[in-house]
Order: structure tokens, then C-alpha cells, then sequence
């Protein structure tokens, strides 16, 4: 698999740094600097869990897929396409799995250039 992707893409990687507003160090309680870019990071990461908790908390959709999880088999008798919620639930986790990988992305390029591998 890797080798069709370095036939199809090749192996030098785009290269991706950090915004340089977010480049900034913060001092963090006065005995360590943390970089701003991480800390946007785990902003965003708390604000999406705190949405998807929402969603599946608050809404009847929500409901629809914890129910799902539990006892699918009660849930088709009560008429619900639970193919359909899997799918959408598919699409829903891999949205952020995708916008992680564009915040992180220049963090993997160190890694996978250290081991030889392409990035993506």
C-alpha cells in the first residue's frame, strides 16, 4: 500500500508550518512556555467534543444512535434505517479525523521524514 502511494504521489512532502500568529510562546503559570499553536489546538479539540456531546446529548438524532448502540435490533423494529445512522455517525467521526490531520500535519512530517515514510 505504501509503495502504490509513493508510485501515484511520490515521496517529498509538502512542507507546512505553523501560522505566525500561533507561533508565539505562552507562559504558562509562570514556570514553563507552551506553544500557542498547541494550545489552539486543544481549544479546538475541547470545542468539537463539547459540540459532539451536545449532538448526541440534546438532539433526536442523538438519541436515535445511543439507542442504536445499545439494542440495534429494538431500534429497526421500531422503523429506523440503522444502516443509514451508521453511516451518518461514519461521517461525523471521520470529519474531525480529518481536520485533525490538517492541524497536525506538520508534526507528522518530522516524524515520517525520521523514519523514511511519505506524509500523506
Amino acid at each position: 500500500m505504501i509503495e502504490i502511494v509513493r508510485i501515484f504521489w511520490g515521496t517529498s512532502d509538502q512542507p507546512f508550518s505553523a501560522p505566525a500568529s500561533l507561533s508565539i510562546p505562552v507562559e504558562i503559570f509562570g514556570i514553563f512556555y507552551f506553544p500557542s499553536y498547541r494550545l489552539f489546538i486543544i481549544g479546538i479539540t475541547l470545542v468539537i467534543c463539547i459540540i459532539l456531546w451536545i449532538f448526541l446529548e440534546k438532539t433526536n438524532l442523538g438519541l436515535v444512535i445511543r439507542a442504536g448502540t445499545r439494542d440495534p435490533l429494538m431500534v429497526r423494529a421500531l422503523g429506523i434505517d440503522m444502516r443509514r445512522i451508521w453511516w451518518l455517525v461514519f461521517g461525523i467521526g471521520s470529519g474531525p479525523g480529518r481536520d485533525w490531520r490538517v492541524f497536525w500535519q506538520h508534526r507528522f512530517e518530522v516524524f515520517f521524514q525520521r523514519w523514511g515514510l511519505p506524509c500523506w
